[in-house]
């Protein structure tokens, strides 16, 4: 007749819950490192987030320029007798937004 075991590791009392977070030091610690390593990584975010918005800005000022170059040079070529050129005639008849024009498809 085989007997069972009426213990096994699961019924093995430990203190282990009793122990209060502040009294195991090393776990404090690996909370810190852990609250440094998310600061790092929100930190490297951010950073690559700033670099992308400095990118943005240079392409909108390049686009800027370029587009008043092409005014110019469309203002420059104009004869005396056609009015001033100031711009594409679909902004003047586009809807309003934000940036000045919308384009309606």
């Amino acid at each position: 007749m085989t007997r069972k075991c009426p213990k096994g590791l699961q019924n093995l009392a430990t203190r282990s819950s009793h122990i209060k977070e502040t009294d195991s030091p090393h776990r404090t610690f690996l909370r810190v490192a852990n609250l440094e390593l998310r600061k790092s990584l929100c930190t490297r975010v951010r950073e690559a987030a700033v670099r992308r918005v400095a990118e943005m800005d240079e392409q909108l000022a390049d686009i800027d320029g370029q587009q008043a170059q092409l005014l110019q040079a469309i203002r420059g070529h104009a004869s005396p007798a056609s009015p001033p050129v100031s711009g594409p005639s679909f902004l003047a008849t586009a809807g309003t937004s934000s940036r000045g024009f919308t384009i309606k498809y």
